[in-house]
């Protein structure tokens, strides 16, 4: 240390936890095909950010530099970036059903109607019927498919537990 300054030395830098090293650390690294969907009960219930909002928050755009997928990539120093861009994940078939329900507008969203009432059905039930309803349109099984990670936006949990 020198003043205010901390000196290191050129190369690579290992470092170990003080504590014997019990953390675990994923290594989880390379592009991830991630989609989300925007929930819609049978009453008309969802959140008022439309399909763009969304996908601006989460992949980013012109206008949002600082959302989840800047964020896993920078924490990740560049090892890990989220995709939109199915292409490299998807058979032919599956990227023609997944056009027809993520749009260029919204990039990495696509929206669904459940005929489940959010304000009555606990968050399992609520995820099964959302996880059915995404496999029908797009016609493949999750969480296998082209899809890494799938999330939900739902409008708000209202039964039991609530991990969302």
């Amino acid at each position: 240390k020198s003043g205010n300054k901390i000196i290191l030395p050129n190369g690579s830098i290992n470092t170990r936890k003080a504590d014997g090293g019990t953390r675990k650390l994923t290594s989880v690294t390379g592009k991830k095909p991630v989609l989300a969907v925007k929930v819609i009960d049978k009453n008309g219930l969802q959140r008022r950010e439309d399909l763009a909002t969304i996908s601006q928050e989460i992949f980013g755009g012109s206008d949002d530099v600082v959302n989840l997928k800047s964020q896993l990539f920078g924490c990740s120093f560049g090892a890990l970036e989220v995709t939109t861009d199915y292409s490299d994940f998807a058979t032919d078939l599956q990227m023609q059903k997944i056009k027809q329900y993520v749009t260029d507008a919204a990039p990495g969203v696509m929206e669904v109607t459940i005929d489940v009432d959010i304000t009555k059905t606990d968050m399992s039930t609520i995820h099964t019927a959302v996880t059915d309803k995404v496999q029908t349109l797009l016609e493949l099984s999750l969480p296998a498919g082209p899809f890494e990670h799938v999330m939900y936006v739902v409008e708000k949990c209202y039964v039991g537990f609530c991990s969302w």
